[in-house]
């Protein structure tokens, strides 16, 4: 059983403070005191300019502090040393089964290579292998040995960044900034979180019982499930595959990751990295493995004896999980998209929430689960929003950013993909939609590639079928508002429900607002940084799925919850004789009593329970 005990507190600014102090590093000292020294010399001759560096002093030091910890006090907290091991990638036994997986980089049209398939023969064997390293991995690892792993991978992901990137952007198309937040810094802050507060939500959670049980003491233990099958999109190819990874090892798991079709190419390069970093600390490189290959070989992952399945995708895919999941019962989280609501209020700031309404709409190029899909803007100011933001949907980039191209958006990354978002431009024009920016594939793209023009459509209705079906792709819906009422009832006339954007400098009614969407999360002001808030959950209802991820709920999700309760002092307790076989005629009398004296409203009541419990005393004992 793993205590809280065995590993670092998370750390308040009075803990950095501490820790910073007590490891006499003489680069943090300096700095932390010339800060310190001059807040308040500056202080008393010029007021402002001391509490800006009074604020300068207060946000760095947790930084300086969070240093010293990473480089000082984890690696001295390793419960021991483990010698490195060496590794192979699973593709050199396994995967060499038809059918191959055939891939062009979308954005350049260029060939990346023929990739073979895991049987679900293949899949079992990495079952065997991943449950022997399990086994191993959680018996003999602390909290503090799983930071320091997850500390060292952060690292190896930073040394590594370009050549992440660029894997990313040959996959999907991408481009190169868009792969260095969605891949990069969300991968960081993910580990940042749990390498902070992982030990924290999965240490033993001690709970009360009620006062009738006081000599019983209760606690629930966060123990892990075993294996985890992983099957993720290629939207993300490698934050998709690291931020379930590191949840399922920090909580004791091993993982095994079906990678998208459509992200083959860069499946050993990432499985390499994983491995990398567990040989190095010792560990049993086959608690991670990442598969390739097709339906066939999701269903073996699903049907092979996983003990819980993540899952993100489409909502017709995610019911052929659950169907294949009912078997063996596999518990399972399910992350199936959305078709985000993005609220304006008249009396926004326009050219502010028109830039975040482009990073809404067009972050991936739409290729996004919590992209925002329909844009509600209320009527007093909707044709100044649309005349605005067509202007610069009009001046956007698209193009091969792999190829150094100076582009704002890149490509899509399939076919169908491109099929789907005609159709929908289609249905709604012939609906009495107007087309204001794009609605096709690129003029004079190179042959091979999938660029779409960033695409507007107005004067849509939710009778359409670019409003109620998940787009995924470079397409903005514009849609006028009157009241509150109305925009409610606009945004819930969906079957998703993941997130919901609400715009207003009267921050009570966007709160209010929000409340009465049905969604898993709504943001006030901004769109998606819900996400980079690791410590909250993510997750929807209704057709994007059920369970959560990211926070307490995703890591706890991975996990046995346990519940232990015994005697709070050890030893035996008696067995009062009411509660004894064989059952006593009077036993029924105390038990009456004692829910009276417990529970029963009225002095009354309370006075006939305890003379009932009197009469019977001799079987209290």
């Amino acid at each position: 059983m793993e205590k809280v005990d065995q590993w670092l507190p998370q750390y308040s600014f009075y803990d950095t403070v501490y820790i910073t102090l007590t490891t006499f590093n003489p680069l943090v000292l300096s700095w932390a005191f010339y800060l310190l020294y001059i807040s308040i010399v500056y202080g008393l001759v010029l007021p402002y300019f001391g509490l800006f560096y009074t604020v300068l002093f207060f946000l760095i030091l947790p930084v300086l502090g969070s240093f010293v910890v990473r480089n000082y006090i984890l690696p001295s907290r390793r419960s021991k040393s483990l010698p490195p091991r060496t590794f192979t990638l699973s593709s050199a036994t396994f995967g060499q089964s038809p059918p191959n997986i055939s891939f062009k980089n979308p954005a350049t049209g260029v060939s990346t290579g023929s990739y073979s398939s895991y049987s679900p023969a293949d899949v079992a064997s990495v079952l065997t292998l991943a449950r022997t390293a399990q086994a191993s991995y959680s018996s003999s690892s602390t909290f503090s040995d799983r930071s320091i792993l997850l500390s060292d991978l952060m690292q190896e992901i930073i040394l590594h960044q370009s050549e992440i990137c660029k894997l990313s952007m040959q996959d999907t198309g991408k481009t190169y900034l868009e792969a260095l937040y969605g891949e990069i810094l969300t991968s960081c802050s993910k580990l940042d979180f749990l390498i902070n507060n992982g030990a924290h939500i999965l240490a033993d959670d001690y709970r009360a019982p009620p006062l009738w049980l006081l000599t019983k003491s209760a606690h629930v233990e966060y123990q892990p499930l075993g294996v985890i099958g992983i099957i993720v999109p290629w939207n993300y190819p490698f934050h998709n595959v690291l931020s379930a990874v590191i949840t399922a090892i920090f909580a004791g798991n091993a993982a095994i990751v079906k990678v998208s079709e459509y992200a083959t190419s860069s499946k050993d390069y990432f499985e390499s990295l994983f491995r990398r970093v567990l040989s190095r600390n010792g560990y049993d490189p086959n608690l991670v493995t990442l598969v390739s290959g097709y339906g066939q070989t999701g269903e073996a992952l699903i049907k092979c004896g996983i003990d819980h399945i993540f899952f993100i995708g489409s909502p017709m895919t995610g019911k052929k999980v659950m169907a294949a999941a009912v078997e063996n019962l596999v518990p399972m989280t399910l992350e199936l998209g959305g078709k985000d609501a993005f609220i304006v209020f008249d009396d926004v700031n326009i050219d502010h929430v028109i830039q975040i309404a482009l990073r809404g709409v067009y972050v991936n190029n739409g290729q996004n689960c919590i992209a925002s899909e329909r844009i509600y803007v209320q009527s007093k100011i909707y044709n100044q929003f649309v005349q605005k933001i067509v202007e610069k949907v009009s001046a956007l980039r698209s193009g091969a950013s792999i190829l150094d191209e100076q582009v704002d958006i890149g490509s899509m990354t399939m076919q169908l993909g491109i099929t789907k978002i005609l159709d929908l431009i289609n249905d709604a024009v012939s609906k009495g939609a107007k087309l204001l920016a794009g609605g096709n594939v690129k003029k004079n793209a190179a042959e091979g590639t999938l660029f779409f023009e960033p695409t507007v459509l107005v004067d849509v209705t939710n009778e359409m079928k670019c409003v109620q079906e998940e787009a995924f792709g470079p397409l903005m819906l514009i849609m006028s508002f009157e009241t509150e009422e109305e925009v409610i009832q606009k945004a819930n006339d969906s079957q998703y429900g993941l997130g919901c954007s609400v715009f207003s400098r009267d921050r009570s009614k966007a709160e209010r607002v929000g409340k009465k969407v049905r969604s898993g999360m709504v943001t006030v002001n901004d769109f998606g940084v819900g996400y980079l808030v690791q410590s909250v959950p993510f997750g929807g209802v209704g057709m994007s799925g059920f369970g959560k991820f990211n926070g307490s709920e995703g890591l706890r999700a991975f996990c046995n919850v346990k519940t232990v309760v015994r005697n709070r002092w050890g030893g035996e307790v008696l067995v009062p004789r009411f509660s004894q076989f064989p059952v006593l005629k009077e036993a029924r009398e105390v038990v009456e009593g004692l829910i009276g004296v417990l529970y029963e409203q009225g002095a009354r009541n309370k006075i006939r329970a305890v003379q009932k419990l009197q009469k019977n005393a001799q079987l209290l004992k």
